[in-house]
């Protein structure tokens, strides 16, 4: 995370917020930007059998599917996750987590609603 004045230079992306969390619009659905998520994840189903679980911070344990990750498009920028999990979470707003790991840097502007991912120095 960059704390200061907005970057010199990068592309700003619109967010929206769902339930206090920040959303970005990425190819494959409003992702929710979230730090503590080890990797792409994806609300939907797989094509393949749940291989894994993951602990929630309640507690509870839930099935996933790991894959090779889709690639994932934010305004005219390509980022291609190596791995992303897949469970099915029909009520749910957002596609899916982002994960904050997969950016070198993210410009945050809360006032304004915006990010701006990888800004150049």
């Amino acid at each position: 995370m960059l704390f200061g004045g907005p970057p010199a230079a990068g592309a700003q992306t619109s967010v929206r917020l769902i339930f206090g969390r920040m959303a970005v619009p990425t190819s494959l659905g409003d992702l929710v930007l979230d730090s503590g998520a080890e990797m792409l994840f994806l609300f939907r189903r797989s094509t393949r059998a749940a291989s894994g679980q993951v602990i929630g911070a309640s507690g509870a344990r839930v099935a996933v599917s790991y894959e090779t990750a889709p690639e994932v498009r934010i305004g005219d920028r390509r980022y291609r996750p190596a791995k992303a999990e897949y469970h099915p979470v029909p009520a749910a707003e957002e596609a899916g987590l982002l994960p904050a790991n997969l950016f070198h840097a993210i410009f945050i502007c809360n006032s304004k609603q915006y990010v701006v991912f990888d800004p150049l120095p």
